[in-house]
């Protein structure tokens, strides 16, 4: 007899499931009237019910079905996703955004998917986070009404060295930011626990590209490697504005594989407060961190509804 998997294991296999239609436009799925198990993979990791499928494929991408019929229209006369972002009502375009979560989403519990029953949105509606696209060359943004740009997005994707950049928007409550958040970041890549080496960065003394480069000195004792060769060990790169505090904090791999990934994180305080910024890029492209960060706050503020 399988075993029934533990919620954490069922819920990444449901996101798996989902994660190859995560660019199909954001329609919830309806509740199926009985649950219908599909035949288990293995005797151990069963695939998962069809309605918990859809339970979980509503609660990623039914943003979209839940504005009010009077919510104003995007180009292609569909609602846009209203809410208050920041502090700041916005329309946010369902053809762009992606995973979007309000205050009252239920995350990653399934117990809570299953139960979800999204009220009608309003311009009260807190939206806790979401993604976007947008390409660095020429500043497109990834919009799957477009057709062209949606094939050239995927076939640059597969070949690995595109310039594409993400971005994920997590808009921690008001009240439980963080004054500078990148400056506790920052503080605590001095602690042994921060890197996958358990030794603490330290500045090299270098700039690169106007940010200050650290790495994790030494060797490893184990295999008297350098600690940088370890797995998991990345380089860090932070950029401090005049008043001393860190606005710009980057982690990149330094392994020697085609496209290293970087991860980049960067604050906006007005006119919404967004405490938690991440784009995620190749390494290659770590020379236009700034042009970058500056193409996604200027996106940001196209979002913000306009207001009589």
């Amino acid at each position: 007899m399988t075993q029934p998997l533990n919620r954490t294991r069922l819920t990444l296999l449901l996101l798996a499931t989902l994660l190859a239609a995560c660019e199909q436009p954001k329609k919830s799925a309806p509740p199926p009237k009985a649950t219908t198990t599909a035949p288990a993979q293995n005797s151990q990791h069963p695939a998962p019910a069809a309605s918990d499928i859809a339970a979980l494929s509503n609660a990623m991408h039914g943003a979209a079905n839940q504005q009010p019929d009077d919510a104003p229209k995007d180009p292609y006369g569909e609602p846009y996703i209203i809410g208050t972002l920041g502090g700041v009502p916005v329309n946010l375009p369902s053809s762009v955004v992606r995973f979007v979560e309000y205050a009252d989403s239920p995350g990653w519990d399934m117990d809570k998917i299953r139960s979800y029953n999204p009220p009608t949105r309003n311009y009260q509606s807190i939206i806790k986070a979401f993604d976007f696209a947008f390409r660095n060359s020429d500043g497109a943004l990834y919009d799957e009404r477009k057709r062209d740009l949606v094939k050239q997005y995927r076939a640059e994707r597969s070949a690995g060295s595109d310039d594409w950049v993400r971005v994920l928007i997590s808009a921690a409550p008001v009240e439980n930011s963080r004054k500078y958040p990148l400056d506790y970041l920052y503080e605590t890549s001095f602690q042994k626990w921060a890197t996958a080496a358990e030794e603490p960065y330290a500045f090299t003394g270098e700039y690169r590209y106007g940010l200050e480069y650290y790495v994790v000195p030494g060797i490893n004792p184990k295999t008297q490697k350098s600690w940088r060769e370890k797995d998991g060990v990345e380089d860090l790169f932070i950029y401090k504005g005049s008043d001393g505090h860190v606005v710009t904090y980057i982690k990149c791999s330094n392994h020697n594989v085609p496209s290293p990934p970087c991860t980049h994180y960067f604050e906006m305080l007005s006119p919404m407060k967004l405490g938690n910024i991440t784009l995620s890029y190749h390494r290659q492209h770590l020379k236009s961190w700034k042009a970058i960060q500056e193409k996604a706050q200027a996106f940001i503020l196209t979002f913000p509804a306009k207001t009589d």
